[in-house]
This record gives structure tokens, sequence and C-alpha cells, in this order.
């Protein structure tokens, strides 16, 4: 059976957990109940009577997608246009190859198209089938402007490794090359480089700028964010997104939700008494890694970047990260690797609509905070 919302006799309770537990167990260490609670339950505007597509079988949750309803911020126009995003689908191990997937992203794409949205989005990874996929279907992409610093290399590499490397009489090489990068030490930039060759196939330089440049102090102190500064933060925001031919609207609602993340930190940057920066960093537990995703990075002069910057690597590091995750239009310093994984993929589904066209050429801001 297939519904979109959970029957009668089940829980509120009984329903998330179901739903968690699938996650889980599809996505191999999806994320906790804290992950969970940011990505759906307390997401802005979030009705599993609209937004969750299940398949139950005897009684079980066996598949289900997920329909994000956004609005995207376009130049020239006056308010933020509704567009819907598709986390993955996923179907439980045991209902596999019976045509649920399309069965999912049929019905949730026939719902999107309903509800007016220019576009179906998604956001992928090369080399998933469901990328693969996508692509013969012709659908557009462009690629994240992704960078990691790794801060445990050797648990990094030996995650990334031990998909192209073999098992010699029952010993893990990657494992052997975890441990010998662990014992070696060897520089981050090395370490940034390896990794970019190992998921993307390709090496970026060394050197972009100067990774000992100073930070000047400048008059700015960074506090943690309070309630208080969501509307000058808004404000923020409205300044930046001006500046860029489209992007993921930021209000209220987003910079509560974001900040709210039982798992997160926020702090904002302040000259003077004036706020003049943010960053919000959340960690995301998933199997045997802990990411330190920069949900937000926003600020108007570098100076203010650099302070911000050195507050997400620290933190990061204090609460035993292995890996810190930015979407930035520029790689922060040589020893972050910058990968060329992660995707942003659509479809039109109104025909008339430009928002295709602006997604495809346009300068379009994406963080962190945006990719599900």
């Amino acid at each position: 059976m297939m519904s979109r919302n959970s029957p009668p006799e089940r829980t509120t309770a009984a329903y998330q957990n179901a739903l968690h537990e699938l996650l889980d167990v599809g996505f191999e260490g999806w994320g906790d109940e804290a992950y969970f609670r940011f990505k759906y339950t307390d997401f802005p505007g979030y009705d599993p009577d609209v937004h969750d597509f299940l398949v139950e079988r005897d009684g079980e949750v066996v598949a289900a997608r997920r329909i994000f309803s956004k609005h995207l911020d376009v130049s020239g126009r006056d308010q933020p246009r509704p567009v819907h995003v598709h986390g993955g689908a996923v179907v439980h191990p045991g209902y596999r190859r019976q045509g649920l997937f399309t069965d999912l992203v049929e019905r949730a794409r026939t719902d999107s198209r309903h509800a007016g949205s220019p576009v179906v989005m998604t956001f992928n990874r090369r080399g998933k089938i469901s990328t693969e996929a996508h692509m013969q279907d012709e659908w557009e992409y462009r690629t994240l402007p992704l960078h990691i610093l790794p801060l445990s290399p050797g648990r990094l590499i030996e995650e990334h490794a031990e998909r192209w490397l073999p098992d010699v009489k029952g010993v893990s090489v990657a494992t052997g090359v975890a441990r010998a990068t662990t014992r070696l030490a060897a520089p981050r930039w090395m370490v940034a480089r390896a990794i970019e060759l190992a998921t993307s196939g390709h090496v970026t330089r060394p050197l972009v700028r100067s990774a000992q440049r100073p930070v000047p102090d400048d008059g700015i102190t960074l506090r943690p964010y309070a309630t208080a500064d969501c509307e000058r933060v808004v404000e923020l925001f409205d300044a930046e997104l001006a500046a860029w031919d489209v992007a993921f609207a930021r209000g209220p609602d987003q910079i509560r939700h974001m900040v709210g993340y039982d798992h997160g930190d926020a702090v904002v940057a302040v000259r003077g008494e004036t706020v003049v920066g943010f960053a919000c960093l959340g960690l995301i537990h998933q199997r045997d890694q802990t990411e330190a995703r920069v949900f937000e990075l926003l600020y108007g002069d570098e100076t203010v970047g650099d302070r911000l910057l050195e507050w997400v690597v620290k933190t990061a590091q204090s609460r035993d990260a292995d890996v810190v995750s930015l979407v930035h239009e520029e790689r922060p310093g040589p020893n972050w690797a910058s990968l060329r994984t992660d995707l942003v993929m659509w479809d039109r589904l109104q025909e008339t609509s430009t928002v295709p066209q602006l997604l495809a050429s346009g300068d379009w801001r994406i963080t962190g905070y945006d990719v599900v």
C-alpha cells in the first residue's frame, strides 16, 4: 500500500520512529534522532501529510521520499518563488528491485507539478544510480563548490579508500593506509590532495593564498548567537542575497531552524556594537564519521570571514569532528580538499517558467544549509 501519511492506527511517535529506522537502514547510518528532527519534524513548514510519500507492506514502512517546500529569491522579483526540493528516495534492502523507487519518484514529481513548482530539484552525488538515471533523462545540473577539511585524516581516508582498495588475506588495505597516514603525520595539504584525487580524479593547486596569513583584529569580536540577533542577521542576508541572481530564501524561520539544531553552534561577528557577520555549524553523526557541516558563513568583508572560518575550525576540532564541510565559491586554503562529487540537479515542470534557465546560467548562492 502506498500512502501520503501515516495510517490512522499508527501514533505520530511510532510513525516517526519507523521512518527514522528506514532511513538509517536504507542509507546505512543516515543520522541520529536530533538530525531526524532537524530534517523532518522541526523543518519550517513541514507537514507529514503533505511532504512525506510512503510505501507500506504488512504494516511496515518500507520506502519513503521527502519533499522540502522551499523558496527561491530570484533577482528582479519582489517575492520569493516557491520551489520543491526532493530528498533521496529510500527503499528497505529487502524490498528493492520491485519498482518502489520509481513509483515514489513519479508520485512526488506529480505532486510538485500540481503544487506549481517550476522545477523539481535534488541534491545528488556522482556515481549513484539515481544520479545516472537523472542524467539519462537529461536533467540539468551544476557541480557544487564543496570543500572539506580533514581533521581525522586516517579515519577519513579509510572511509573513502575502502571502496576501491581490496582486502589482502582478510586484512583491509584501506585500514593499513589510514594507519600509516596517521603514524607518519602527512602534511594536511598532502592529505587534501590525496582525497581530491581519490574522490574526484583531480588535484587542485596546493597554494591559492597564504595559509599563514594573519587575521587582523580590526575591532572584531565573536560572541554566541542570541535570539535578539535574528532581525539583524536577516538584514545581513537580505543584503547578501541581493547580490546574487538566485538563492534559497533566508528569513526568521530558517535562522531559528538552523540555530535550533541540537548538535549546532552559532556565533555573530560584532564590530563596535554592530553585528557584521554570522556563522552556523552543525555536527552530523553518520556511521563511524562525524561531519561538521557549515550551514552558513555570512560576512561582508574578508577579515570578518577569516575570523568566522577560524571559529568554525576550532569549534569542529573541540567537538571531535572528523571533517569540516563547506559549500562556498572559493576554497578557503591549501589544507582544504575541493571535491567535484556533489551536484544540484533539476528538471523542468512548468513549460513557461524562466527559472530553469536562471538556474543553469545565473550566479547561484548555495550553502550547506540548503543541501538536503
